[in-house]
C-alpha cells in the first residue's frame, strides 16, 4: 500500500511540476523575448512571411483572469 502511495504522490507532483514550471518561467522577461522569438521564427517559417513579435509582458492579474473592483481586467 505504501508503495501504491507513493507513486500516486510522485505522479501528482510530477504533473503539478509540468504545469507549474512553465507557467512560472513565462513570467520572466527574458524567457518570454525567448520564447516569443522562436514562435515567431516557426510561424514565418510555416507562413512563408516576415512575422516580428513586439512587447511580450504577462501580468499576473491578466494570466489569471482576475478583474478590478469594477470588472474591468
Amino acid at each position: 500500500m505504501k508503495t501504491v502511495r507513493a507513486i500516486v504522490t510522485t505522479l501528482i507532483w510530477t504533473l503539478a511540476g509540468c504545469y507549474l514550471l512553465p507557467a512560472i518561467l513565462l513570467h520572466i522577461p527574458a524567457i518570454q523575448e525567448m520564447v516569443g522569438e522562436k514562435v515567431a521564427e516557426v510561424v514565418a517559417e510555416t507562413l512563408k512571411t516576415n512575422v516580428r513579435v513586439g512587447s511580450s509582458i504577462v501580468l499576473w492579474s491578466m494570466a489569471y483572469g482576475s478583474t478590478t473592483s469594477n470588472g474591468n481586467r
